[in-house]
C-alpha cells in the first residue's frame, strides 16, 4: 500500500494497513509532516497489539516516504490530501505514471466528485473511492465508491482490500 497524506486520515489509514500486516509507504511533502502519523501509529499499536515484538513489526511495516518511491511497488495507492481538486488531479496524474498498471488508484475524498478527479488520468477506469470514516481505527465501515467510468474489477479489488484490513466495505 502507498498512502499519500500524513495527516490524521492518511496517517491512520496507513497505520491500520500496517497493523493488519501490509507493508505501507506513507508519503507527504516533508519528514516533519509524516512524523506525527508515525507517532500516532506507535500509540495505536501499543494500545491494540500489546506485544512488543508485534508492535515493532507493525511499525517496521510503516515506512516514511517523502520521495514517493513506494508508489511503484504498491497494489493500492490511497490519497488523503486536502480537499483541493487541482491538488488531487495533479497528484493522480503523477501517481498514474508511477503505479503498476493493475494497481488501484484510490481517493479518500468525501466532498469532491470522482469523475472530476479522474479527468487527470489517462485511464480513469482505475480510480475508485475508498472513503474511510474518522476516526479510522474505531469505525469499521468504509465506502467503496465507483464513478460511471470505474472499471468494476477495480471496485471489486478495492472491496477486497477493505476486507483484508478488517473493515466492512459499503457499496
Amino acid at each position: 500500500v502507498h498512502g499519500v497524506g500524513g495527516g490524521v486520515m492518511g496517517g491512520d489509514i496507513a497505520a491500520i494497513c500496517a497493523m493488519r500486516g501490509l507493508r505501507v509507504t506513507l508519503q507527504d511533502t516533508a519528514p516533519e509532516r509524516i512524523a506525527p502519523a508515525v507517532k500516532r501509529a506507535a500509540d495505536l499499536f501499543k494500545r491494540r497489539i500489546r506485544d512488543k515484538a508485534r508492535e515493532r513489526d507493525a511499525l517496521d511495516r510503516l515506512i516514511p516516504d517523502v520521495t514517493g518511491d513506494g508508489a511503484r511497488q504498491a497494489d493500492v495507492l490511497i490519497e488523503a490530501i486536502s480537499e483541493n481538486l487541482d491538488a488531487k488531479r495533479s497528484l493522480f496524474s503523477k501517481l498514474e505514471g508511477l503505479a503498476k498498471p493493475q494497481a488501484i488508484l484510490a481517493t479518500n475524498t468525501s466532498s469532491l466528485k470522482h469523475a472530476d478527479i479522474a479527468t487527470a488520468l489517462k485511464d480513469p477506469s482505475r480510480l475508485v473511492g475508498i472513503h474511510f470514516f474518522n476516526p479510522v481505527p474505531l469505525l469499521q465501515l468504509v465506502e467503496v465508491v465507483s464513478s460511471e467510468k470505474t472499471n468494476p474489477e477495480f471496485a471489486k479489488k478495492a472491496a477486497g482490500f477493505v476486507r483484508q484490513i478488517d473493515k466492512l466495505p459499503l457499496p
